[in-house]
């Protein structure tokens, strides 16, 4: 009977982390994409000190939580894209518009496949 508590007790600590993590990872990426869509609207408008700074925000958010996510999606994954989030807001010139919208669909696929990687594995 103990032992039946036991494996109890360890599957629910193992779906509580398993959520936890789910809704963590969630909240990251979406956070992340939801500052480059505004850094995006700000760019279409021609407000590009706006859309340097939030895409500065999208980087300092993405690696103020990058240690979480290098704990469950693979290292590399999540380096190339908090690199790739730090040299976003140099684009973001009236010169290199379509150099920014082009980062930002990269980038915006990049975080929406650690997603899809992330939800595939757990």
């Amino acid at each position: 009977m103990n032992r039946v508590r036991i494996a109890l007790a360890l599957l629910a600590g193992l779906l509580a982390l398993s959520f936890f993590s789910h809704r963590q990872v969630l909240r990251i990426t979406d956070g992340t994409l939801e500052t480059l869509y505004e850094a995006r609207e700000a760019m279409r408008s021609a407000d590009y000190e706006r859309a340097a700074k939030r895409a500065g925000d999208a980087a300092q958010q993405f690696s103020h939580s990058a240690h979480f996510l290098e704990f469950f999606i693979r290292r590399e994954s999540v380096a190339s894209a908090s690199v790739n989030l730090r040299g976003i807001a140099a684009y973001a010139t009236s010169e290199n518009a379509p150099d920014f919208f082009n980062e930002t669909d990269k980038l915006i696929e990049q975080l929406a496949m650690m997603q899809h990687l992330y939800i595939s594995v757990f």
